[in-house]
């Protein structure tokens, strides 16, 4: 089964070998994530799945590595813009080592986001602060601050998490081990496309009956007016 959110990388990006190298990295035993559709999920909510998606503040690629980051695994972000898109999940596996060896494995979508975008806040509650307007975190992410307080919060973030989701898809799988049974085109599950395509041909047979059922109608009443007045002719 295909991961979510692949069919929006480049053209130019050998999806087959982009899915293998995210799954080893999620069944990597230092990061233990249970559901490699979570990290596309991430991913697609930082960077759209674009690379190398450089933002305002100079943050780069799928899990938006700023320079104090990029340091952190002994690189930089110079580099990491240098890199094609499977290079750069090298440097996704050992940040996501350096945060599960700090924090824990996480135990949702949510949890890895956290992870990957303000790791302080990992497991803390919704009310807690990430950042505050001033710091450059906050300028980098002020869309985050829904209410405009000035703060974000783990609230918003999960806010904004929910926001990049695909649309209809199901919040039960952000908890929830990889299920090989669910499928998508174009990140809409299967079950929804059928039931739509299901949908719309049930309205076309209704329209199409309706129609057909009105112009019988029409012809019955237009005769048999005709017939009558036939008989009301003198001999």
């Amino acid at each position: 089964m295909s991961l979510i959110c692949l069919n929006k990388l480049g053209w130019n990006v050998d999806k087959v070998a982009f899915e293998k190298e995210v799954r080893d990295i999620c069944s990597d035993p230092l990061i233990r994530i249970k559901n490699p559709n979570w990290l596309t999920l991430v991913f697609n909510a930082e960077s759209s799945m674009k690379f190398p998606n450089v933002n305002a503040i100079g943050a780069v690629g799928y899990i938006q590595i700023t320079k104090a980051t990029a340091k952190d695994l002994q690189t930089t972000v110079e580099h990491l813009k240098t890199l094609s898109p499977i290079e750069y999940l090298y440097y996704v596996r050992k940040y996501l080592r350096m945060r599960v060896k700090q924090y824990g494995a996480p135990d949702s979508a949510y949890e890895l986001y956290a992870l990957v975008h303000y790791p302080v806040a990992f497991k803390k509650a919704e009310n807690y602060v990430l950042y505050r307007k001033g710091s450059d975190a906050y300028s980098g992410n002020s869309a985050l601050d829904y209410n405009a307080d000035g703060a974000v919060t783990v609230k918003e973030m999960n806010q904004f998490f929910d926001k990049r989701l695909p649309l209809l898809y199901d919040k039960e799988l952000l908890f929830t081990p990889e299920d090989p049974t669910r499928f998508y085109v174009a990140d809409i599950e299967l079950k929804y496309i059928l039931a739509g395509l299901f949908f719309g041909l049930a309205m076309l047979v209704g329209l199409i009956f309706y129609f057909r059922k009105n112009q019988i109608t029409k012809y019955l009443k237009n005769h048999v007016l005709f017939r009558k007045k036939e008989k009301r002719l003198p001999i």
